[in-house]
């Protein structure tokens, strides 16, 4: 017969009442089941949390992408799954702090005020002092970056096509090279 084990007299955590199987002991399928449950959790890990309960089936997606350009506030980008590129360009948001249009002679932020020579490059003013900041790391062609889809409440930012529709940007960098503005050297 099985018995639950629920920590010692020795401070150890407790094991969460994990059954104790002897040799010789009648296994049920409940308890086959249970055992299979756990191992099934502990290799599927650990699903996403969903972003608004019961409203949609809005799941989030992460993808490998490729850099082929940085564009005002979103770079375009083609899909890689680590061997083949796509075909089709991508936009794919900056995140909020990397864009240029939100802050470009922009009311203060923090007492500065940022003007932009171009898209990885400005000049940070807070009245007493000027500073010129780049993206560091710089977004380069080719540069593989990870991004997602499906975030509640989107990315804020829409491209126009080529008929002059305004087309939403699904996918947002999620930023894992921690890129930000950071002063220039010499400057």
């Amino acid at each position: 017969m099985s018995k639950s084990v629920a920590g010692s007299a020795t401070g150890e955590r407790p094991a969460s009442k994990l059954p104790v199987f002897h040799k010789d002991d009648p296994l049920s399928a409940s308890q086959l089941n249970a055992v299979a449950e756990a191992v099934r959790r502990i290799l599927g890990g650990v699903q996403p949390p969903r972003q608004v309960a019961g409203r949609s089936r809005n799941l989030v997606a992460l993808r490998q992408f490729k850099v082929q350009s940085l564009q005002t506030d979103y770079l375009i980008c083609r899909e890689w799954d680590g061997y083949t590129e796509g075909d089709a360009d991508v936009r794919v948001a900056l995140p909020w702090l990397l864009r240029r249009t939100p802050h470009d002679g922009a009311a203060a932020r923090a007492s500065i005020t940022y003007t932009y020579t171009d898209n990885e490059t400005r000049t940070a003013d807070n009245g007493a002092s000027t500073e010129t900041q780049v993206i560091i790391p710089s977004y380069v062609a080719s540069d593989i970056i990870y991004a997602e889809r499906g975030i509640f409440g989107g990315t804020s930012l829409n491209f126009t096509d080529s008929n002059g529709n305004d087309i939403p940007v699904e996918w947002l960098d999620t930023n894992v090279d921690g890129r930000a503005w950071a002063k220039q050297a010499g400057s």
